[in-house]
This record gives C-alpha cells, structure tokens and sequence, in this order.
C-alpha cells in the first residue's frame, strides 16, 4: 500500500510541472540615448533570479568598474538559464525549456552593451506572467523605461598600478643621479 501511494503521489507531482520556456522581451529600445550608433544589433543579455528582490548591486558594480563585460557576462549569473540576442528595435527570444509548476511565476533581468564597450544598460528586475497549465509564460522588461543605462569605468588591477609606480620611481632615481 505505501508503494503505490508513493507511486500515486510521484505521478501526481509530474503531472503538475511541465517543461515550459519564459518568451523573454526586452521591449523598444530605440529611445535609448544614440540607439543607432550605440545599441543597435547588440547582444541583450537575459537572466533568471531567485526574487523579485534579488540585489542587483554587485552586478552594476562589475559591469561599472570593468570586471563584468561582454566577453565574460555568459557564464555570470544565471541560476537556470541565459539567452542572448541582438535586438534591432526589440529582442524577443525564448529560453530553454525548464520545468515549471502551473502558477508559477520567474524572474529575470536584462544586460545589454554599447557597441564601443564604454556603457552598459541593465534592466530592473522584473516578474513574468504565471505560468499556465500547458505554454510558457512572458516576461517583459519594459524597453527603455526599464533600463538604466551607465558608463564603464575600468578600475585598474593593483598590479598593474604597482608597476606603475615602481616606473615612476625608478624614473625619479636616475634623475638624481
């Protein structure tokens, strides 16, 4: 008897997930300040979160200072999955498939560099639809209105500074000399 209600619930549970995608959209992006020039045909970067509330701080602050660009984002924060698309206007895309319970609802962010690699915009983070019984579910993050756009500051390595300095210095002491 407790092997077949084992086997009851078990198949009451997959019954209840289905393998289904989230349609992301990033929205209009054409009124970015310099679309044409600066953002047009990008990659847009998509991320699943834990939380609405996930702390987007260490994120801008990498992308800010250098460490986190479009050479290295792929691998950084997704907890499911990553899409990546070059919008024109808008990037619409959908991720992989991951199973998902009727009712449920993701969360995501979007990243997405200038051509010239000096800004970076990085959406807020948003909640998709729920998901239905069967399909996927939508996620937008609002086009323009939803991105803040900042400049890319590269801070350099302490050994590099180090360096540097050990340069100057040897300079000053020849002088002397």
């Amino acid at each position: 008897m407790k092997k077949v209600l084992t086997l009851v619930a078990a198949a009451m549970a997959a019954g209840m997930t289905h393998a289904a995608s989230i349609q992301w959209q990033s929205g209009s992006l054409q009124t970015m300040p310099n679309f044409a020039t600066d953002w047009a045909n990008e990659t847009v970067y998509f991320f699943i979160v834990g939380s609405s509330d996930y702390d987007l701080s260490t994120v801008t602050a990498s992308l800010a200072d250098g460490t986190l660009n479009a050479g290295n984002i792929a691998g950084y924060d997704a907890l499911k999955n990553i899409v990546a698309v070059g919008p024109n206007q808008q990037a619409n895309v959908v991720g992989t498939d991951t199973s998902w319970v009727a009712g449920e609802v993701a969360y995501g962010y979007g990243v997405i560099f200038s051509g010239d690699n000096t800004k970076y915009a990085i959406s807020t983070v948003r909640t998709s639809a729920a998901f239905p019984a069967s399909g996927n579910a939508n996620l937008n993050l609002g086009g323009t209105a939803g991105f803040t756009i900042g400049n890319v500051t590269p801070v350099p390595e302490p050994a590099t500074s180090m360096l540097a300095l050990a340069g100057v210095a040897l300079l000053l002491r020849r002088r002397r000399k």
